[in-house]
């Protein structure tokens, strides 16, 4: 019975559940048919078939439009009252409700073709041996960029680690710097604020109320045996004890009083406490630019007078994006955090890789065309790891034969975005994938965008920046260190955004000769 409720409840028998159907959760929606037969007694009206019919076309267009494609493939963006109608809409025929079935088909769509996929007629065992090849990729450490950030630390000095997203700062957190930091003596905390919805200075508040509550046990000897909350919670942040679980805790908290009064009063609990506490934040340049909480300059003031005490790692994808979040609350961090730069993973990782592929599958891969690959993938780590998994299911030793594969892959997991855009702004963003162009402003770019809508007359600037204003919003596009100069930060679209390129262009070429 449990089952039916809470999807974590089978968690441990998952590779069960990709290769046959789980009969015990499928008796509701079978006693649904069922019920039918009972029309023999009952018996039927006009009135009765004229409202199953309306019924049933106004639910398989919700199952059809909301389910399998909206709540599947974007987060929604209508108003909460509508979403909760479409929501419980398809709750009573027994169709288990939207974050399952958005979780359940985004894995049915993602693993398609593949052992892993839901409902795939392909051994248990193959699925099993997929899982755990994945399991034994091994983390690849950076003893360079984690020497320079222990050193830091061990000053008291706060740090911003950079690097560009999906390069692996969580993974350099999780195995490097906690781990290092629970071995020279220290509590180390990691906070996530990457789901905490639309306040992540909110979410912030909370999760520094976490650690002091955390803290507090930990720094006692008090095994922390049940945590308020031990899952998720949507505009909760995780957070991660080095030694310990993650959780997204709810610890009782004065909601009388405000934000930033909140924020200067955890610190300083945390501050009290007789041992170094070092607090790794993520998604911290989220946090909204107009301050709506004026909590910033209480934030800064406290970083600079408790130093020594607490230690903050800041982990971003750039400087400027978390110099901005400080400078526009008037408080600028100036020298008080040491600029650290993640460089990407060497040939040492490629390496392993290609090795990892020997051992695993007696594939001989080639250790160039790889390295050329993973720089394909934007250097992202997770990236190289999906093309090898990818080698080894269809025991294909070319690896760019395997790369145009997965790229392929990758298209389709953004068509939900790409189907979105207008013309301009498709264009706009194929642009900005081409190597080397950033400026969108110029006179190779106006071209260049008429050229790729089709030969139609060139945008004229109005409608250029209406279009970057509108892809800046969305998160699509950042804007760089030069006016008129933009970024895809997203690496999985703008590998998409690159494949989509190359066909362009091959099509223009084609079209002139």
């Amino acid at each position: 019975m449990q089952r039916w409720f809470d999807t974590a409840n089978t968690i441990e028998t998952i590779g069960e559940q990709l290769c046959h159907i789980d009969r015990l959760r499928a008796v509701s929606f079978a006693l649904m048919h069922v019920a039918y037969i009972a029309v023999i007694r009952v018996g039927i009206s006009w009135a009765a078939v004229a409202i199953a019919a309306a019924l049933h076309t106004v639910r398989m267009f919700a199952i059809t439009a909301f389910y399998h494609r909206y709540f599947s493939t974007e987060p929604s963006r209508h108003r909460e009252r509508c979403s909760s109608c479409v929501r419980v809409d398809r709750v009573p025929p027994a169709c288990s409700g939207p974050l399952w079935w958005a979780a359940h088909h985004r894995h049915h769509h993602w693993h398609a073709d593949q052992p892993l996929r839901a409902r795939n007629g392909r051994s248990r065992a193959e699925g099993e041996n997929i899982m755990l090849c994945t399991a034994k990729l091994s983390y690849i450490p950076r003893e360079d960029a984690f020497s320079r950030v222990m050193d830091c630390l061990g000053t008291g000095a706060h740090v911003a680690l950079l690097a560009p997203r999906s390069q692996g700062k969580t993974a350099f957190l999780r195995n490097e710097v906690m781990p290092g930091a629970h071995r020279a003596g220290w509590l180390a905390f990691r906070i996530d604020l990457l789901g905490t919805g639309p306040d992540p200075m909110a979410g912030l508040v909370r999760g520094l109320e976490s650690v002091e509550w955390l803290a507090h046990h930990y720094h006692s000897g008090v095994a922390v045996k049940a945590p308020p909350v031990s899952r998720p919670r949507l505009g909760w942040p995780t957070v991660e004890v080095a030694g310990g679980a993650t959780y997204s805790y709810v610890v009782p908290s004065e909601e009388r009083i405000s934000i930033a009064e909140r924020l200067a009063s955890a610190l300083e609990a945390i501050a009290r406490l007789s041992t170094r506490i070092v607090i790794l934040i993520e998604g911290f340049s989220n946090i909204d630019l107009a301050d709506p909480h004026q909590s910033m300059p209480v934030l800064r003031r406290l970083m600079k007078a408790l130093k020594g005490s607490i230690t903050f790692l800041f982990a971003e994808s750039s400087r400027a994006a978390l110099v901005d979040v400080f400078r526009s609350a008037r408080a600028p961090l100036y020298e008080m955090v040491e600029i650290i730069k993640l460089a990407p993973l060497s040939c040492q990782f490629v390496k392993s890789r290609a090795s990892f592929a020997q051992q695993e599958a007696g594939l001989d891969l080639d250790v160039n065309h790889l390295y050329q690959a993973f720089q394909h993938v934007h250097h992202v780590p997770s990236f190289l790891d999906e093309v090898i998994m990818d080698a080894i299911y269809y025991g294909e030793p070319d690896v760019f034969k395997v790369l145009e594969r997965w790229e392929l892959g990758i298209v389709g997991t953004q068509a939900g975005i790409l189907h979105r855009l207008t013309a301009l702004e498709f264009s706009l963003l194929i642009w900005l994938s081409l190597p080397g162009e950033r400026n969108i402003y110029g006179s190779r770019a106006r071209e260049a965008l008429g050229d790729i809508m089709g030969g139609a007359q060139q945008p004229s600037t109005t409608r250029v920046q209406a279009a970057m204003r509108r892809l800046t919003a969305l998160a699509y596009i950042e804007s760089g260190s030069r006016v008129g100069e933009y970024t895809i930060p997203d690496p999985r679209l703008a590998i998409a955004l690159r494949a989509l390129a190359a066909h362009l262009m091959d099509g223009t070429r084609c079209g002139a000769h």
